[in-house]
């Protein structure tokens, strides 16, 4: 598969979401839009632990307990910015080994 392919499905997803009869998928996928811009768009901790505040708040009619989960971690989630990193690499190191060990 090339990457062209790959756009392909993402413009199409990205015309269905556009053109959606649901209002409450449609809403659900600009919020999922946002959030993801609070990491590209904010430098510092306080900034982005300030939007992220403001997303909580208008979010929670579409995500409910994911908002609660998110609130609860807001700090470490907005650690995030102090250097723009995250522990998915250790993560997938970790899973890798747990499954080397299961064999």
């Amino acid at each position: 598969m090339t990457i062209l392919y790959f756009l392909n499905i993402a413009k199409t997803y990205h015309f269905f979401i556009g053109r959606a009869k649901s209002h409450r998928l449609r809403t659900a996928y600009n919020y999922k839009e946002e959030f993801r811009r609070i990491y590209e768009d904010c430098q510092t901790v306080e900034e982005g632990k300030n939007a992220f505040i403001k997303w909580l708040q208008q979010a929670v009619s579409i995500y409910g307990k994911v908002v609660e989960t998110i609130h609860n971690h807001l700090d470490t989630i907005s650690n995030y910015f102090l250097n723009r990193t995250t522990s998915g690499v250790m993560e997938g190191i970790n899973q890798f080994w747990i499954l080397d060990l299961r064999f």
